[in-house]
């Protein structure tokens, strides 16, 4: 029997079970079609997302303004005073809005001005690199699937692993600093200075965030015809006339959709800092986000009202921003011209000509450069968790995990390190240390131990080999909680990406294969909501979700998360690419609605199904602050809270905080390996083109 054959009988094999699901569900909504008729089965394919995303959504939405007007520490509503504008107030009461010590919330207005600050910088630098990336890999270049997965890899990282990766980096024995030491520069204190340590948070956000919508700037550069580019090259135009003329006005969209992206997720910021520098030192990395959190669940003084009032803002800003850059989209792209002129000369230079040109080596640089900041931290990292804590500690640091050599000397109860010393008469000759005492060792011939021999620690070398500490991988597995968090990970991540595709998938078909009337105000609600991050409604969400008796419950983590907009949206563009006509053939078979989504839709969306899953695969496994606010039973944690919850208790474990930052990252990794193909053509296809 062939591989071949033998992998087909296999997956029919694991594919049985859903088949005879499939079957059972479509004999009572066979009966719901005939009672509602094919139109009323539009309803039937929406109504769980609906349902879902008004439970978890829309309804917090509107219970977030009530919050915003009662006072007290209680979150149930009737246990809550009314208080009327008082929390606003208290949030606008200063003497100079742009001293925050002048302010009665010192601590709101601190977070104000440092998202402010945070968004122009980091937006604006985080476009012109993606942009600047894309147009690079667009190019004729060898291996452009992995150069892409090089700049795409830090997406798959969780934000806690992001965090841990870099406060392990800028720590002040860290691997930059190293870099430093090598030109004779003082090593900095990173995360201690206040002006550096927010430098620090704009630089790690854009090395985490970049690769995403470099990919999406890319599926657009791809979806060009190339037929343009030839026109316009027999034509001699010059390269950054076609880059003004035909690449920037056809990239507009794309464009557009990750400069609003951007913003949203600058505003929002909040995992990456809250794990690295835990919003200090003082207030010069606490931004609106953290401020929300902190106000509503993690402070002393607890203060659900002001931190929904906060919120309400924050949501408000969200909106204008997003309409402003929406409205500018608009205008045209003299902006762009400007801004990308000088760069598209050299990027767009040469399209696979023959000769070699200086843009050519420019490129390859900016490519070699990507591989070493995108990538390196990650095998940093890697190589590290195999260190013993005395390797750790060791500075200048060494990139593989050696360590010193050790003998058994006659006449002491313990092995004596190894050193090559270098003796008076100018050979070496290999040591055992006894002691030292200051900048002098007392050393032993380890094949004649009775002699001490003092030599000066400037004038020897240890004597050390590669070895990888296991056990800083076996040790969590046996002395903490490591395998329930990571069970715990796994059966959100899995569940919740099931319900993803099932339901967003079935809101896709209503939306985009059936004519109802509201289908235009369903789609505009959902979409309005992309706007909405989970920043502005987790007070009324979280008591949503104590009402329902889910708090410390997975599921309490889970279906909050399953009515994507982003799912519906991605899905629902691809679905309407399907021709109408196949629909009315399965029909004419006498075909039900259920049918012809199970068996012709969903497998001709493919390709952006294997989108969203790679996305929402991403999202769970790496959902750090709503599930931080759920869960406080240890046993329930996620591994992402467990993991900074262990970066707190074990600050001087490093050992055992870097090989679980290892071990978070490889399921996504994998996951990403075996669909990444997928990823551009996926959303080249769903109209972010």
């Amino acid at each position: 029997m062939s591989t071949t054959s033998l992998t087909d009988r296999l997956g029919s094999l694991l594919m049985a079970p859903v088949h005879l699901l499939m079957r059972i569900i479509d004999i009572p909504l066979r009966a719901v079609q005939k009672a509602a008729g094919i139109g009323g089965m539009a309803a039937v394919f929406l109504a769980p997302n609906m349902l879902i995303f008004g439970i978890f959504v829309l309804l917090p939405l509107v219970i977030n303004f009530v919050y915003s007007m009662t006072g007290g520490t209680a979150f149930f509503l009737s246990e809550r005073n009314f208080v009327g504008a008082e929390q606003y107030q208290r949030l606008f009461t200063c003497t100079n809005y742009l001293d925050p010590m002048s302010c009665q919330e010192d601590a709101f207005w601190a977070a104000v001005g440092n998202t402010f600050w945070f968004v122009i910088l980091q937006v604006a630098l985080m476009i012109g690199l993606s942009l600047i990336t894309a147009l690079i890999l667009n190019r004729d270049l060898a291996a452009r699937s992995f150069w892409r997965a090089v700049f795409f890899f830090p997406v798959l990282l969780s934000p806690v692993v992001v965090g841990l990766i870099w406060k392990w980096i800028l720590q002040r024995q860290g691997l930059l600093n190293f870099g430093l030491y090598q030109f004779g520069i003082e090593p900095y204190t990173w995360l201690t200075d206040r002006n550096w340590t927010f430098i620090a948070t704009i630089g790690v956000s854009i090395w985490a965030h970049m690769g995403l919508y470099t990919l999406i700037l890319l599926a657009g550069l791809q979806a060009i015809p190339k037929d343009l580019y030839e026109a316009a090259e027999m034509d001699g135009t010059k390269p950054a006339r076609v880059f003004r003329r035909i690449t920037l006005p056809l990239l507009a969209p794309n464009l557009l959709v990750v400069v609003v992206l951007a913003l949203i997720k600058a505003v929002q910021i909040f995992d990456e800092v809250y794990v690295l520098t835990g919003g200090g030192p003082g207030t010069s990395t606490l931004y609106l986000t953290q401020y929300i959190y902190e106000t509503g669940f993690a402070s002393t003084l607890r203060n659900p009202g002001l931190a929904a009032a906060a919120s309400i803002l924050m949501g408000l800003v969200l909106v204008v921003l997003t309409l402003i850059q929406l409205g500018i989209g608009q205008r045209g792209e003299k902006e762009g011209e400007t801004l990308m002129g000088v760069a598209s000369r050299f990027i767009l230079r040469r399209r696979g000509g023959k000769s070699w040109h200086w843009t050519d080596i420019v490129t390859w640089v900016w490519l070699v450069g990507g591989l070493i900041i995108m990538f390196g931290p990650a095998v940093w990292l890697a190589f590290s968790s195999f260190k013993t804590p005395a390797a750790l500690a060791e500075f200048p640091p060494s990139i593989l995990p050696y360590v010193t050599s050790q003998a058994t000397v006659q006449g002491y109860d313990k092995p004596l390190q190894l050193f090559e010393a270098k003796m008076p008469d100018g050979s070496t000759k290999v040591l055992a240390e006894v002691r030292r005492i200051g900048l002098v060792a007392q050393m032993v011939d380890p094949t004649t131990p009775g002699e001490i021999v003092r030599v000066n620690i400037n004038d020897r070398t240890p004597v050390r080999s590669v070895s990888f500490a296991t056990e800083n991988y076996t040790t969590p597995f046996t002395q903490f909680d490591f395998l329930r968090y990571l069970w715990n990970s796994v059966f959100v991540t899995v569940t919740a990406t099931l319900i993803t595709l099932i339901v967003n998938s079935m809101a896709a078909f209503a939306l985009s294969k059936y004519e109802f009337r509201g289908r235009s105000l369903a789609m505009l609600i959902i979409l309005a909501t992309l706007m909405v991050p989970l920043s502005v409604i987790m007070v009324p969400l979280y008591s949503i979700i104590s009402s329902l008796g889910l708090f410390n419950n997975l599921w309490g983590v889970i279906l909050p998360t399953v009515a994507t907009p982003t799912g519906v949206f991605i899905l629902r563009q691809y679905m309407l690419t399907i021709p109408d006509e196949l629909i009315d053939a399965a029909r004419m078979d006498k075909a039900s609605e259920w049918q012809i989504y199970w068996r012709i839709v969903l497998p001709l969306t493919a390709p952006a199904l294997a989108v969203l899953a790679i996305f929402s695969v991403v999202w769970r496994w790496n959902d750090f602050l709503w599930p931080l606010i759920v869960l406080s039973r240890r046993e329930l944690y996620t591994l992402q809270v467990g993991l900074s919850i262990y970066s707190g208790e074990l600050n001087v474990q490093w050992h055992f905080i870097l090989a679980m930052t290892v071990v978070t990252m490889i399921p996504v990794v994998l996951v990403f390996i075996f669909l990444q193909r997928f990823i551009t053509t996926g959303i080249a296809g769903t109209g972010l083109k």
